[in-house]
């Protein structure tokens, strides 16, 4: 619904705003080109009221251009001549600007078929333009004031009455007086403008169009950007409600990982310990090794020089490796049961039971003889 509503309303906006352009532009185009000062000059300077067919004059107009909103540096305009009555002699003539070193231009141009058109270039604020298109009569006419249009704009030459080139000067006075304009001339101009007035009105229905399109597209970037930036906020929400338990899981994890760093450091002393010490058990192997071969080597060489003091040796050696062996001294029976006293020795004197406060003797002097 609210989709169809500003359909509606755009439909709106677009159809008033272009019937508002049509009029303004149909209304009065001053605002970009002003006609004036429309008259005939023969060579002179002066302004005559009659004139000889293919006798050369100067159409003279004063023309400016206005640029008050800075789109109209530079465009054309169409003009329109009496071109039944007339014929301007150059196909294209440069104007006159009023003001002495300036860029602004103005260019009149008739190309073959096409309507006669000014081009201007490089008019910043405002400029106007004397133009003079020279100019010969082709045919008779009585005294009637021609049409000149630039644009929707028309202005009219002073009456004139045309005669025959041939004609007397003393004849001149003897010329008809003043009449409308002849049909086809009359015709042909309202034809051009009204041509004007729909050309400005397409363009002003194709600018209102633009701005409408360009608004638009403003308006649906806009909501655009909009949606975007909620989209975002709404990101951003649901990663500030995470972030906690983030932090949270990303401590847990650190703490895990220095527990696992803490095994690992301990696993890895346990096991140059035990590396160290297997190295020093293989040291001591290999010394034990080592000395048994010297003393194998020893007890060979012995054998081969004196088999019989060899054996002794050997007999010897071994004792005193099984004493080396043994932890303590072997106890003599005898002498532990010799009589130190002068009695003869015995294991014990007597044997008795006590129970019960009681005392019971049972053996006396256990002798052994």
């Amino acid at each position: 619904m609210k989709k169809v509503l500003i359909q509606v309303v755009s439909v709106i906006t677009l159809v008033f705003g272009t019937c508002y352009q049509s009029v303004l532009a149909l209304a009065d185009d001053r605002e970009r080109t002003e006609l004036s000062g429309v008259q005939l000059s023969d060579s002179q300077g002066n302004r005559p009221n009659q004139v000889k067919v293919n006798e050369k004059n100067e159409l003279e107009m004063t023309i400016t251009i206005n640029n008050k909103d800075g789109e109209n540096k530079k465009g054309e305009v169409n003009m329109w001549l009496p071109e039944s009555q007339l014929k301007v002699l150059q196909r294209k003539v440069k104007a006159e600007s009023a003001v002495p070193d300036t860029k602004a231009t103005l260019i009149y141009e008739k190309r073959k078929n096409q309507q006669p058109h000014l081009t201007w270039r490089h008019v910043d604020t405002s400029a106007t333009f004397k133009l003079k298109l020279p100019v010969e009569f082709t045919a008779t006419m009585t005294s009637m004031a021609l049409p000149i249009a630039v644009d929707t704009q028309r202005e009219y030459l002073q009456p004139l009455t045309v005669v025959d080139a041939n004609t007397k000067d003393e004849d001149l006075a003897q010329a008809g007086t003043a009449t409308g304009l002849p049909a086809d001339i009359t015709q042909s101009l309202t034809s051009f403008i009204e041509a004007q007035k729909a050309q400005q009105a397409q363009q002003a229905a194709q600018e209102a169009q633009q701005a409408q399109d360009k608004a638009d597209a403003q308006q649906a970037q806009e909501a655009q950007d909009k949606e975007d930036a909620q989209k975002t906020q709404e990101a951003q929400d649901k990663e500030d409600a995470k972030q906690p338990e983030q932090n949270a899981e990303s401590k847990a994890p650190a703490k895990d990982e220095n527990e696992e760093k803490a095994k690992d450091a301990a696993k890895e002393d346990a096991a140059k310990e035990e590396a160290e010490a297997k190295r020093d058990a293989e040291k001591k192997a290999e010394q034990e090794a080592a000395d048994k071969q010297k003393e194998d080597e020893k007890t060979a060489d012995t054998l081969d020089k004196n088999p019989r003091a060899a054996t002794a040796e050997s007999k010897k050696d071994g004792v005193e490796r099984e004493g080396n062996d043994e932890e303590a001294e072997p106890t003599d029976l005898g002498q532990m049961l010799e009589d130190k006293h002068g009695t003869a020795g015995s294991l014990f004197n007597s044997v008795s039971i006590e129970r019960d406060g009681v005392t019971t003797g049972i053996l006396t002097h256990c002798w052994i003889s």
